[in-house]
């Protein structure tokens, strides 16, 4: 079954991250690459799940409000050059190389030769009207895209109005359940979960007791 990952468990790594990153950024303004980094999904959340005593996934967003034209131009050369920044600095602290998924790069993580954690960490790039677009692989045609990043802000909005609900534990409860519902081998990405366990919880906070609405 699903259980959740102690906020003490996570806090350390955060913390170790976060130093390892800053060596990264480092490295990346020397070629005039300076991305905002933010920690995102479940683990921002305190909803980071674990099956069994299986690795678990921590997610982080590596965005660019500018980039030089021959990185825009060329994703993969960005993707490329982030992935070195992050082999150097990430191997010090026993992860492994990246490895190429579909819109992330992906480190495992090792303590005492057993896999414990991994992070997922994608690339975004902002354009000139203010849209997010994604770097991901396309395994068809062999290549680096952009595809713009649509986020889910009606779930967003009512996660918030949850938490000023004084709902919270309740969310997790539900999120929880749900995970353990569709069970490890269900294709349904664990946002899509997160979302609907918003949407139930929302829904069951009585009107009179229900912040403003959220947009949907």
């Amino acid at each position: 079954m699903y259980s959740y990952v102690s906020q003490a468990t996570v806090k350390p790594i955060k913390a170790k991250n976060r130093a390892a990153f800053e060596s990264v950024q480092k490295a990346l303004a020397a070629r005039n690459l300076r991305p905002t980094i933010t920690f995102i999904g479940s683990g921002p959340k305190n909803l980071v799940t674990r099956w069994e005593q299986e690795p678990y996934d921590l997610d982080y967003n590596f965005v660019f409000d500018r980039l030089p034209e021959e990185f825009r131009a060329d994703p993969r050369k960005l993707k490329d050059t982030v992935r070195a920044a992050l082999d150097e600095a990430l191997k010090k602290e026993d992860f492994s190389y990246g490895q190429d998924s579909t819109s992330a790069i992906t480190y495992n993580h090792r303590t005492g030769g057993q896999l414990d954690f991994r992070l997922d960490i994608a690339i975004l790039m902002k354009d000139e009207k203010g849209n997010y677009h994604r770097l991901i692989v396309d395994k068809h045609l062999g290549r680096c895209l952009w595809n713009e990043a649509r986020e889910m802000q009606g779930v967003t909005k009512r996660a918030r109005r949850i938490h000023e609900a004084r709902r919270w534990n309740d969310l997790r409860e539900r999120y929880l359940a749900l995970k353990n519902q569709y069970g490890k081998r269900s294709d349904v990405p664990s946002f899509s979960v997160y979302a609907e366990a918003v949407n139930l919880v929302f829904q069951s906070i009585p009107k009179e007791e229900r912040p403003e609405e959220a947009d949907s």
